[in-house]
């Protein structure tokens, strides 16, 4: 076998390894992410489980608007980004949950005290309706 035959198939081997190592490192990045932020997502959830529980309905909805206001922020960063893969819902089941997202927002605008994230979240919010 040639030297350029050679160093063609060698080229082509490092390539396919290295296309390999993205798609693994880039589910398992999401993977951690997930477990990396599930505890202070349970501990959001008991927070405002307790609230219900103990009557403090006021409560409860104030958490659970905020908790609604980080999603919509942490979709805005998702969107803005670069993904040479996706997951594994479609692009039309994103957009419809996305503008019952906006839909509610809408009846039920943001608290946030924070105006960037109110315009981040208003930005996000505006293609979805």
């Amino acid at each position: 076998m040639p030297i350029l035959s050679r160093a063609i198939v060698f080229i082509f081997i490092a390539v396919v390894f290295a296309l390999i190592g993205l798609i693994v490192g880039y589910f398992k990045g999401a993977e951690d992410w997930a477990g990396y932020t599930a505890s202070s997502e349970a501990i959001a959830t008991v927070t405002t489980l307790r609230e219900l529980r103990e009557k403090q309905f006021n409560e409860a909805i104030r958490l659970l608007e905020t908790e609604l206001d980080t999603l919509i922020a942490r979709r805005a960063i998702y969107e803005q980004g670069f993904r040479p893969l996706t997951y594994f819902s479609s692009d039309a089941d994103e957009e419809k949950l996305m503008r019952q997202v906006a839909e509610y927002r809408r009846a039920h605008p943001s608290r946030a005290k924070d105006e960037p994230a109110r315009l981040l979240i208003d930005d996000l919010l505006k293609k979805y309706r």
